[in-house]
């Protein structure tokens, strides 16, 4: 059944939140499984072998210095796990973000049918391109901000008067490329959405999203904080328990063993899966929001529907309404005729 386009309203930011959760409980089967296909694997690679390597690297060899025998591996196993992520994160995103919409506008939809919407060359491209975006948005301001920081210590070790005149200027640098990074995420932020919603190109989707975000950044960053805080906040306390006896184990010289290894694995592949729609949800309902206020989209809905009732009325013939309807006339009894009528 259809969603009941008279409800879609523009939504406040508790409003989004509600929906969010009324979202994440209706399509909760759809949704984990999507994310699970991709985070499962990689949560599995991730905290059962990439964890106790590294506890392995940072062990004190002989000599009481890092043993470095397992770096290449390490150094291996991660660029793995970054080069998957590269690759799976426009695969579940692109699919999630087609499934929410779906169950936000009330159709029904399956985990294949929401993959199969990114499995063409061209949509796969432009998520993965704004995936590269996103990256470079993030990770340059953060280059510039280890620049001016490492220049800033090297002028202090030289001089000590320069002190009084590279910190201030470090603190602006870092300040300025902190704000940047967010400025260009929170820009960006709806672009994903925008390309497998609309299906128009990357340079569309970018210059739309753009003017789509004018004056929705600070709506856009209270969303985004607290579904990232909750989100935060319950993965680290469903994983505590189980860091917490690996790491203890890592600084006593040693490794945890492999049922700790299991249980914390099990626990992060399921808060990993769980909670990874939450920030799909609250994306595609900020897009919907902004396009119901400055486009009228429910309005554009509503009429779209209408128009498809109405060719379908047309294709089987028009209905008369009640008060159009004539009834058929009844016959009437005949008076008998003369000779009918006349003894014999």
């Amino acid at each position: 059944m259809n969603r009941d386009i008279r409800r879609m309203r523009p939504m406040g930011i508790a409003d989004i939140l509600d929906e969010t959760v009324e979202l994440y409980k209706t399509s909760f089967v759809l949704l984990v499984g999507i994310a699970a296909v991709v985070y499962v694997p990689y949560s599995i690679f991730e905290r059962y072998y990439l964890t106790p390597l590294i506890g392995t690297v940072a062990r004190p060899g002989p000599q009481n210095t890092p043993d470095l025998s397992n770096m290449f591996f390490l150094l291996g196993a991660t660029a793995i796990s970054y080069l998957y992520l590269m690759v799976a994160t426009p695969f579940v995103t692109g699919a999630m973000t087609y499934a929410v919409s779906e169950r936000f506008l009330g159709r029904r939809t399956t985990v294949l049918s929401s993959f199969k919407q990114v499995f063409s060359a061209s949509v796969f491209g432009q998520l993965l391109l704004v995936v590269l975006l996103q990256t470079g948005a993030l990770a340059i301001p953060m280059v510039i901000m280890g620049i001016v920081i490492f220049a800033s210590a090297m002028a202090v070790t030289m001089s000590h008067a320069a002190l009084y005149i590279a910190i201030p200027i470090a603190v602006v640098f870092v300040l300025g490329s902190a704000f940047a990074a967010a400025y260009l995420l929170l820009r960006l932020a709806l672009v994903g959405c925008s390309v497998v919603v609309e299906r128009r190109g990357i340079g569309h989707a970018l210059s739309r999203t753009w003017t789509m975000m004018t004056g929705n950044m600070l709506k856009c960053f209270v969303l985004f904080f607290v579904a990232g805080l909750v989100t935060a906040i319950v993965s680290w306390v469903s994983t505590i328990p189980t860091q917490t006896l690996i790491t203890t184990s890592m600084l006593r010289g040693g490794s945890a063993s492999q049922v700790i290894l299991i249980i914390h694995t099990i626990i992060g592949v399921i808060s990993t899966t769980v909670l990874a729609p939450v920030m799909s949800i609250v994306t595609i309902l900020l897009y919907y929001d902004i396009r119901i206020r400055k486009e009228g989209f429910d309005l554009e809905l509503l009429a779209s529907e209408l128009d498809a009732r109405t060719r379908q009325i047309g294709a089987f013939g028009a209905q008369p309404l009640p008060q159009e309807q004539v009834p058929a006339p009844q016959p009437t009894e005949q008076a008998p005729s003369e000779s009918e009528s006349s003894p014999q």
